[in-house]
């Protein structure tokens, strides 16, 4: 009888461990992909007479909630403000989105959606797979009217994180210094409003 339990718990601590060590392992893989994700203050800008919040993580898991990367923008008129040159790239500086032109009456079509699409000049598809969770770098040029009522332009760049829904996810759903497109009304970001990502974070 004795040897029955002395059996039984070591086959409970081999499972144990076993899962253990899995759910370790997965989760040090998830700390370490996104390791330089999420910062101290979220990106906003301000120019006369608007103002343009980009947030720092996104998650393109196809819900409908902060599945697309664009800077969001109080007047998105165009005669007032245009953006362009909106560009997608490693942290080696590799490209894997381009748009020359950006115009926010077709922004599910312009915006990211975490996809390895375009080439620097957007003269060619280099491929259509997921671009893996992680880092990635940014930017884009502000056109807007300056104080003078003059044409103006700002050059934009920041490093952001494309976030893959999932058990490794988890560690965003308290981590700080994360800013989420569903924060950011009208250019503004407001910490009150809701990331809206609990299903992703599980």
């Amino acid at each position: 009888m004795k040897t029955f339990k002395f059996q039984i718990l070591v086959s409970m601590l081999i499972t144990c461990n076993l899962a253990c060590s899995q759910d370790d392992s997965t989760k040090i893989v998830g700390l370490e992909k996104y390791k330089n994700c999420c910062g101290t203050e979220p990106k906003l800008y301000k120019v006369p007479n608007n103002s343009v919040y980009v947030p720092n993580v996104f998650t393109p898991n196809g819900d409908g909630i902060n599945d697309r990367f664009y800077p969001t923008v109080r007047d998105t008129s165009l005669k007032v403000f245009a953006l362009g040159f909106f560009s997608i790239s490693t942290l080696t500086d590799t490209f894997v989105y381009y748009r020359r032109d950006f115009h926010y009456d077709e922004i599910d079509e312009i915006s990211w959606d975490g996809k390895i699409r375009w080439n620097e000049r957007n003269t060619e598809i280099v491929g259509e797979k997921d671009y893996p969770g992680g880092p990635f770098k940014y930017s884009f040029q502000i056109f807007f009217i300056d104080n003078d009522g003059n044409w103006a332009t700002e050059f934009v760049d920041g490093t952001a994180c494309l976030i893959r829904c999932g058990a490794e996810a988890a560690e965003f759903e308290e981590k700080t210094g994360c800013y989420f497109a569903s924060q950011g009304v009208g250019g503004i970001y407001n910490s009150s409003l809701d990331k809206k990502e609990a299903a992703c974070f599980k």
